[in-house]
């Protein structure tokens, strides 16, 4: 635990970069914790209520949309939800 939080990260921002994850979708998390994500230039989505799935695909629709990701992405399993 880091001696300035009070909450530790279930799954370690270190841990998350050597899997090369680029941004986390989670209902919360704390100032600290994001702040150890963003060290390690992961994104976060904090706040989200819901199905997964569906969070999961509005995140990438966003992401399509702001043009951070190409049209043509390898997306097969979820091709016709992104629509």
């Amino acid at each position: 635990m880091h001696p300035k939080s009070r909450q530790q990260a279930i799954i370690p921002p270190e841990f998350l970069e050597k899997q090369k994850v680029n941004a986390v979708i989670c209902g919360g998390l704390g100032g600290r914790t994001e702040e150890l994500f963003r060290e390690k230039g992961i994104s976060t989505q904090a706040g989200i209520i819901g199905d997964t799935r569906t969070a999961a695909l509005d995140y990438l629709k966003k992401l399509r949309n702001e043009g951070a990701i190409e049209e043509n992405i390898n997306t097969a399993c979820i091709q016709d939800e992104l629509v």
